[in-house]
């Protein structure tokens, strides 16, 4: 009875919160919504209250409430984590998977032992899985991990390294064009042409000789 009561009341909070939101005018806050280094705290408390929301109504009690807040908020951590890679450094899938695995542990064993168990494999796992590297692309994806022949990615926050600036581009030597000269055998074919034209014109045209003088009258001596 108290577990139902406890839900209902839950319900209704969150109707009555709803309703005050919608009566106050949106502003720039509002429009830019969570921010992104909130958003991961954001996610995990989300997902332990929803985790506590489940537990309460499984049986168990306060035990079942507690494991549905270490189940819920590792959940969504790890969700966030895929979907966010290199945002947060290798520690936070250790922990997440710690806090996972002692969720899971404690859940099916429902002792100390299932809880310790549970959160060595999770965070021994993750950090054997980060030093090793792995071919399975899922397993990288929850473990923040590289796969084996992918490229290793920039540190989130770093300063990435520019390009390499392009090779000097050499202008090529500007050839000027040959001039329109007629070959050389062609003038030599040329002069020879015009020498022939001159002889011709001497055979043809023969020069003219000086008169010779008339022989003298020898009546007038």
């Amino acid at each position: 009875m108290i577990r139902r009561t406890l839900a209902v009341f839950l319900c209704m909070s969150m109707l009555m919160v709803q309703g005050f939101a919608a009566d106050r005018d949106p502003d720039r806050r509002s429009i830019r919504g969570i921010p992104t280094k909130n958003r991961h705290l954001w996610a995990v408390l989300g997902g332990a209250a929803l985790g506590a929301g489940i537990g309460v109504l499984a049986p168990g009690g306060t035990k079942s409430a507690w494991k549905g807040v270490i189940i819920g908020g590792s959940g969504a951590s790890l969700i966030y984590l895929t979907k966010h890679r290199n945002q947060e450094g290798p520690w936070a899938y250790v922990l997440t998977n710690t806090a996972l695995g002692l969720g899971i542990g404690w859940t099916a064993c429902d002792c100390g032992d299932g809880v310790w168990a549970g959160a060595l494999i999770g965070g021994g796992g993750t950090a054997v899985i980060q030093s090793f590297k792995t071919r399975s692309k899922t397993l990288a994806k929850i473990t923040g991990s590289t796969p084996k022949g992918a490229p290793t990615p920039p540190p989130s926050g770093g300063t990435t390294q520019p390009p390499p600036p392009p090779p000097p581009q050499t202008t090529p030597p500007q050839t000027t064009p040959p001039q329109n000269n007629p070959p050389q055998d062609q003038q030599d074919q040329d002069q020879e042409k015009q020498q022939d034209q001159g002889k011709q014109q001497g055979k043809d045209n023969p020069p003219e000789l000086p008169d010779a003088p008339q022989p003298k009258d020898p009546g007038n001596r």
